[in-house]
């Protein structure tokens, strides 16, 4: 195995989530049905301050992806880091809320 193989190995682990597909697609679906308007706080303190629509793509346990929409009706993604790690279900939670909280 080469050092790149390695390397990618290594990366792969530490985004691998602790819990299934399942969990990030109710995850996903929730932040969508009932939290569009926080996910627009997240990406406005995140490094799209200009957002007006943004939907959570997709985690994993070091980050986010939305999709972003600005005011001009200008679409792009945005990855932003989680504030630490996600270790297990219930710190999906307690990131998202530092998210909001601008952490």
């Amino acid at each position: 195995m080469s050092r790149a193989d390695a390397d990618a190995d290594a990366d792969a682990d530490a985004r691998r989530l602790p819990f299934g597909d399942d969990v990030v697609e109710a995850v996903l679906r929730h932040m969508r049905d009932d939290h569009a308007s926080d996910g627009v706080v997240i990406v406005r303190r995140h490094g799209a301050p200009g957002a007006t629509a943004a939907l959570m793509l997709g985690f994993d346990a070091l980050e986010t992806t939305w999709s972003v929409t600005d005011a001009d009706g200008t679409e792009g993604v945005l990855t932003v880091p989680w504030p630490a790690p996600i270790t297990d279900r219930a710190s999906v939670r307690r990131q998202v809320v530092e998210l909001f909280d601008g952490r």
